[in-house]
């Protein structure tokens, strides 16, 4: 699967970040989705600090609130993505993707969260790059620092999420029929 056309994303003005050291902690952003899009991969820019001693995934939510001024995740997950170790990180930013391997169908104009979530913890921390300056994504940022999801309009999360390209047979295409006098 070719996760290769941007759904949505927000990759300017890396100022800081935001450590997660915990199961169930998490960071991500909130957004609204405006047309019907099929999830299969969600990147986030990542490094660890202090120690690698846990792992990760991406998680879907459902958003209440207003993305942009309070959406934060509710309920269950609605997809979640492969596992990753803290091994795969180093001290130094990098964008990592986390694939989907059952795609979820995001529906058009409905609000959602994508976020990291800690699944295992010893030690260390997952840092979650973010902007707390710029501002210029429509939503917000989201976290969960071990006491519930909390929105967070002055920071947006780095983050970009896709799906795959849809490629139509050319059998398949429709064409303008020509009118004949």
């Amino acid at each position: 699967m070719a996760c290769t056309q941007i759904i949505d994303s927000y990759l300017i003005n890396d100022d800081g970040q935001l450590a997660i050291n915990g199961v169930g902690e998490g960071y991500g952003q909130a957004f609204a989705n405006v047309n019907q899009h099929v999830l299969c991969a969600a990147k986030f820019l990542l490094l660890y600090t202090i120690a690698q001693n846990f792992s990760w995934v991406a998680n879907l939510y459902a958003c209440t609130g207003t993305p942009g001024s309070n959406g934060k995740p509710t309920g269950a997950a609605l997809a979640t993505s492969d596992t990753h170790d803290g091994s795969e990180l180093a001290l130094t930013k990098a964008w990592i993707t986390h694939t989907f391997a059952a795609p979820y169908t995001l529906l058009g104009n409905t609000n959602y969260c994508i976020v990291v979530e800690i699944t295992a913890y010893t030690s260390g921390n997952l840092a979650v790059r973010r902007d707390a300056t710029t501002l210029a994504h429509a939503g917000n940022a989201c976290y969960n620092v071990g006491a519930g999801w909390f929105a967070s309009p002055t920071r947006d999360c780095l983050f970009e999420i896709d799906e795959e390209a849809i490629k139509i047979p050319v059998f398949q295409r429709q064409y303008r029929a020509r009118r004949v006098e």
